[in-house]
């Protein structure tokens, strides 16, 4: 994610309706894990223990930021999900969940 997209995510995450500590810390630790199509692929399990939360209390995060526009998920049968920030979409980026 390049330094423009994390300052959009930031402004976008500061005005977010409901947005709690937890949110933040998993919205950033995806952030981080994301490549340059804004796109991040990490276990539950390993987001969790990176925030310090439970599994449920990452997923529950995940939900608030679905819910408010910051991620969008794509499922793969078998896999880690792959979680993907809209503000990052470009023309020609792959991934559209």
């Amino acid at each position: 994610m390049s330094p423009g997209d994390l300052s959009k995510l930031a402004a976008s995450l500061a005005t977010a309706e409901g947005v709690k500590p937890a949110h933040v810390a998993v919205v950033l630790s995806l952030a981080a894990q994301s490549g340059p199509d804004g796109g991040a692929v990490i276990s539950a399990g390993k987001l969790a223990q990176r925030c310090g939360m439970s599994r449920g209390h990452a997923f529950r995060s995940i939900g608030w930021a679905i819910d408010a526009g910051l991620l969008n998920i794509e499922t793969v049968e078998g896999r880690s999900n792959r979680y993907i920030f809209p503000v990052t979409r470009r023309a020609g980026a792959t991934g559209e969940a």
